[in-house]
C-alpha cells in the first residue's frame, strides 16, 4: 500500500539533487514512492535520477521529457500517482526524517483533504543570507490552530494570523480529493503555486494547519525567487488574478470569508502593479503580448488606469512639495525676515535682562551689557 506519493519536478540541480533523494530515502515511513520528472536538464540530473532510480526501483520513478515547465512536470507525475496522500516537493529542498510519517498519521486519523505545516530557510551562501533578509521567516506559521474546519473558514484564519502562505511544499494533499475536485497546477506560467494553495482551500471539506516544522527551502542563486523579476513573473501574478476570480464567481462567500478573499486578491495585484512599474516598455508589451483579449481589457482597466491615476498624483504632489521649498527659501533669504529677526529679537534681550536684574541685581546686568556690547554681540 502506497501511503504517500512525493512528487518532484527536476530541472538542472545536480548540485543539490542527491541531497534531495538522500533525505527521502531516510524517511521513516517506508511506505511512499517518489516520482521525479526531469524536465529537460542539461546538467548531470537526469544520469543521477537514472542511477538511483535502478538502485531504488520498488521506490523511485522516472518521467524524462523535453523542457516544459514545472507545472507539466508535476500535472504529468500526479497522473501516475497511486497513494492516497500526495507531497510535491523541490528538488533542491530537504524534510526531516519523520515527516511522512508524521503528517500523514495526522492526515490519515481524519481523513483530512489537507494538511498545512511550517518550514524554515537555509540559504547557499553568507552572502545571500545577508542580501535576502526577507526569506528568513518567510515559510514560518506561528498561529494557534485547534481543530479542524473548512478550507474556506481555515484560509480565513491563515490570513488573520498572517500565515497564508503560497507553497504546495507546506501541505500534504489527499490524492481523490484532487481528481474529484478536478484540481491541477495551471500550465504555461510561473508562480502558479498561487493559484493551486488558493484552490485546495477553497474547495477541501476537511483541513488543519500544525506550527511543526517538516520542511526546509533552500534559497539560491539563479533560482525562480532571487532572480529579476520580467514579463513572465508579471503574468504569472496577473493569470492567477484572473483565475482565482472566475473561480471566487461559483462559490458562496460570507462576510468574514470575502475579507480574507481581499487580501489575498490585493497581494496579486500589489505584486502586478509593482513589477508592471519596474520591468521595461519591451517586457511590458511581451506581457501584453500574452495575454487573450478580455485579461488584456481587464489589465488597462484595472491596473494601467490606476498606474497612470497614481502617477498623476505622484507628479502634482511633487510640483507642489518643489513650490513650497521654492517658496521657503524666498522667504528665508528675503530683507524683511532678516529685519524681522533683528527686531524681535530687542524684545527677548530685555526679557532675559529684567531677568537676570530680578534674580542676580543690577550689577549682573550692567556686566552682561558689557560683555555682549549691547545688541551687537551673540545671543
Amino acid at each position: 500500500m502506497v501511503k504517500v506519493s512525493i512528487i518532484i519536478p527536476v530541472y538542472n540541480t545536480e548540485k543539490y539533487l542527491e541531497e534531495c533523494l538522500a533525505c527521502l530515502l531516510r524517511q521513516t515511513m517506508k511506505e511512499f514512492e517518489l516520482i521525479c520528472v526531469d524536465d529537460g536538464s542539461n546538467d548531470a540530473s537526469g544520469t543521477i535520477l537514472k542511477r538511483y532510480a535502478q538502485k531504488y526501483p520498488e521506490v523511485i520513478k522516472c518521467i524524462f521529457q523535453e523542457n516544459s515547465g514545472q507545472s507539466i512536470a508535476r500535472n504529468r507525475a500526479l497522473e501516475m500517482a497511486t497513494g492516497d496522500y500526495v507531497y510535491f516537493m523541490d528538488s533542491d529542498d530537504i524534510l526531516l526524517a519523520t515527516t511522512l510519517e508524521e503528517t500523514y498519521n495526522i492526515c490519515a486519523k481524519d481523513k483530512l483533504d489537507v494538511l498545512f505545516f511550517s518550514g524554515e530557510t537555509f540559504f547557499e551562501s553568507k552572502s545571500l543570507a545577508e542580501s535576502r533578509t526577507d526569506f528568513n521567516e518567510r515559510y514560518l506559521r506561528k498561529g494557534a490552530y485547534k481543530s479542524i474546519v473548512s478550507g474556506k473558514q481555515l484560509l480565513q484564519e491563515l490570513v488573520e494570523n498572517k500565515d497564508y502562505i503560497v507553497s504546495p511544499c507546506l501541505s500534504l494533499v489527499r490524492r481523490e480529493f484532487l481528481c474529484i475536485n478536478g484540481i491541477k497546477f495551471e500550465e504555461g506560467i510561473i508562480h502558479e503555486d498561487n493559484l493551486f494553495c488558493f484552490e485546495i482551500l477553497i474547495r477541501a471539506k476537511k483541513a488543519f494547519c500544525v506550527n511543526e516544522i517538516y520542511f526546509y527551502r533552500r534559497v539560491r542563486e539563479q533560482s525562480i525567487m532571487t532572480c529579476r523579476e520580467s514579463s513572465r513573473n508579471l503574468y504569472g501574478y496577473w493569470k492567477c488574478y484572473v483565475k482565482q476570480m472566475q473561480i471566487i464567481g461559483h462559490e458562496t462567500w460570507s462576510d468574514e470569508h470575502e475579507k480574507a478573499l481581499l487580501s489575498v486578491l490585493s497581494g496579486l495585484i500589489y505584486h502586478t502593479k509593482r513589477i508592471y512599474e519596474i520591468i521595461s516598455d519591451e517586457e511590458r508589451d511581451l506581457f501584453i503580448s500574452k495575454c487573450d483579449m478580455y485579461e488584456k481589457l481587464l489589465f488597462k482597466t484595472l491596473i494601467v488606469a490606476h498606474i497612470n491615476e497614481l502617477n498623476q498624483v505622484r507628479s502634482g504632489y511633487r510640483a507642489i512639495c518643489d513650490d513650497l521649498q521654492y517658496q521657503l527659501n524666498c522667504v528665508h533669504s528675503s530683507v524683511s525676515l532678516k529685519v524681522g529677526r533683528k527686531i524681535t529679537m530687542i524684545p527677548r534681550k530685555i526679557r532675559t535682562l529684567i531677568r537676570v536684574w530680578k534674580n542676580n541685581g543690577w550689577h549682573c546686568v550692567v556686566g552682561i551689557i558689557k560683555e555682549q556690547y549691547l545688541w551687537g554681540a551673540k545671543k
